[in-house]
């Protein structure tokens, strides 16, 4: 119990890592109605199209206040000259009390317009709340960014994958660990490849902690980088994006695709047909 709460409390400074990070930019001019703004980042930082920033009011510099503060966030569609760039607001959380203003301020820990951030990834990464896992799909996300992904543990063989943690990766975000696969038959096989899967995980952390690299929560960093998070979440499932589900309701639901096609015809159809010329002549 008392290894647990100490547990939550490194992880929660670690998380105010991220909240306290230095502001990269401002909004200069929004029309809301629209969903466009303007930004005094441009091609003199390096930035481009794609890159995205969680919105946060002018009085969140300091400790804590990210957590509580996000607005919502913007992606840069157009870099119009050296300190400008057009963008859209993708994730607004409240539109009517709290809506995006002239002034509010532009954050993301994993940008740096002087350097190439680096960061590893550690757990299942959900990007849209399906419950499936999106890491590959993250990292060709972080990729466009501008930031060099180190290291991530792909679920599906359960190896780490790339050069591994270094001195310069910047931090280590960890994700969840699935509660399940229904891919996998067979409760024994299952259990056997999350125990892996947890191995896998700690040892990337306990890496991280001997250099001295700071671990965050997934969720956390991506709300800070400006990426839009799902509204709900379905329970985590190892199982790689893209991927059928088979085994926990799978099957089930080929089945009564299968069924639906073996209907007869409907009874109603039957009633339509022309009535039979003996019928007609007794009539």
């Amino acid at each position: 119990m008392v290894l647990t709460k100490v547990q939550s409390q490194l992880d929660l400074k670690r998380d105010d890592i991220l909240v306290t990070d230095k502001p990269k930019g401002r909004i200069i001019k929004v029309d809301n109605k629209a969903g466009i703004a303007y930004i005094d980042i441009g091609s003199a930082d390096f930035a481009r199209p794609q890159l995205t920033f969680s919105i946060l009011p002018p009085n969140s510099v300091g400790k804590g206040a990210g957590k509580r503060d996000r607005k919502g966030a913007l992606e840069i569609v157009k870099v119009v000259n050296e300190k400008m760039s057009q963008a859209r607001i993708i994730d607004v959380t409240n539109a009517l009390q709290d809506p995006i203003l002239e002034g509010d301020l532009l954050f993301n820990p994993a940008w740096d317009p002087s350097q190439r951030e680096h960061v590893a990834i550690a757990g299942f990464i959900d990007t849209n709340g399906d419950g499936l896992d999106d890491t590959p799909e993250f990292v060709r996300y972080l990729t466009k960014q501008g930031v060099t992904v180190d290291a991530y543990l792909d679920l599906r063989d359960v190896q780490i994958k790339g050069p591994g943690i270094l001195s310069t990766t910047s931090y280590l975000v960890l994700g969840e660990i699935p509660q399940s696969d229904s891919s996998i038959q067979g409760e024994g096989a299952r259990e056997k490849k999350k125990g892996e899967i947890r191995l896998k995980i700690q040892e990337m952390k306990e890496k991280a902690k001997d250099m001295g690299i700071p671990i965050v929560q997934s969720k956390q960093f991506m709300k800070m980088i400006g990426y839009p998070m799902p509204r709900t979440s379905a329970p985590a499932d190892f199982v790689p994006s893209g991927s059928s589900k088979v085994g926990a309701g799978g099957d089930a639901a080929d089945k009564k695709d299968e069924k639906k096609d073996d209907k007869p015809a409907d009874k109603k159809d039957d009633k339509t047909k022309p009535a039979p010329k003996e019928d007609e002549e007794k009539k």
